[in-house]
């Protein structure tokens, strides 16, 4: 097993509140365990998807010892350049994209995203990530979504659990009604 893209997948798992491609190379570097992992994304700093994603690199290196590397590109870089970033040498181990035919579907038909299919089964990926939001993170061989392939995951599917969450600490009165009102 690759363990660069291992460890990726890893990463995925721990930021996966967007929509994320496992991107990099096949070459032998890649078999030792990295010091770190590079990650493009697109949003604001102060942002509150990248503070969770800066949160769950945290989590990430302490508990692999390989730290995330975050590197700004703007949007229009990388939905009007990315695939020719992710064909070539200083291609991200991770990166930021939109999901859809047009976006990430364009980029897994030129064989730019690393299937992530085995991790999905063995994390169990597949039972979690269901419905439509498994669609969004799943490409056939012309790139249309819902397809076979899993090349990254989307944050639809937290959107959920969070929701769920506030509900019941509301029910269970850790958090008063009106939490949000003075907002």
């Amino acid at each position: 097993m690759n363990i660069k893209r291992g460890l990726a997948t890893l990463a995925i798992a721990a930021l996966s509140l967007t929509s994320l491609a496992a991107c990099g190379s096949d070459t032998a570097q890649d078999e030792e365990k990295p010091d770190s992992l590079s990650f493009w994304y697109y949003e604001e700093d102060d942002a509150g998807q990248t503070q969770a994603w800066r949160r769950a690199a945290k989590a990430f290196e302490k508990e692999t010892g390989v730290k995330i590397n975050f590197e700004r590109k703007s949007f229009t870089q990388i939905a009007q350049n990315g695939s020719q970033f992710l064909n070539s040498d200083e291609a991200p181990d991770l990166m930021e994209s939109n999901r859809g035919n047009g976006s990430a579907g364009v980029l897994s038909t030129m064989g730019l995203l690393t299937d992530l299919g085995d991790y999905v089964k063995q994390y169990g990926w597949d039972k979690k990530v269901t419905g439509a939001n498994a669609a969004v993170a799943k490409y056939d061989e012309n790139g249309i979504m819902d397809g076979d392939t899993w090349y990254g995951m989307t944050y639809h599917e937290d959107v959920a659990a969070v929701k769920d969450s506030f509900k019941k600490m509301l029910e269970n009165g850790v958090y008063k009604a009106d939490l949000f009102a003075d907002l």
